[in-house]
């Protein structure tokens, strides 16, 4: 009787596994976004822009955050898997920031505009 109830929690636990209910693999990145952040204005890179990046594994109900700053061209990417969403955050002292959901393997061309700028437009 012990052997039977064995073979037949041993059969749950490939069918748990088979639908994907099994042990997360947070390993699995195969996509990328990347972009350029850019002055909204002229155009110019944005140097020393912080871009957050919030990816959701909405299977499991988690929140993996990574933070990136660009280069003086303006640029950032990150390795990312295509199973989450994702959520761009991009600020930089003396511009207003912008959030963005985003999907993977796409380049992305962000514009920041000055804080001064937006601040004197009619309401």
């Amino acid at each position: 009787m012990s052997k039977i109830v064995g073979y037949i929690l041993a059969g749950l636990l490939l069918v748990v596994f088979a639908l994907g209910c099994g042990p997360k693999e947070h390993t699995e990145v195969d996509a990328s976004i990347a972009g350029t952040v850019v002055d909204g204005v002229d155009g110019t890179p944005v140097d020393s822009a912080r871009v957050l990046l919030s990816a959701s594994d909405v299977r499991w109900g988690e929140v993996y955050k990574s933070e990136q700053v660009t280069d003086a061209d303006g640029t950032f990417s990150f390795r990312v898997s295509p199973r989450y969403l994702h959520v761009l955050e991009v600020a930089k002292n003396g511009y207003v920031g912008v959030t963005l959901r985003v999907e993977c393997g796409v380049d992305l061309d962000i514009a920041l505009y000055r804080a001064e700028l937006v601040d004197r437009l009619p309401r």
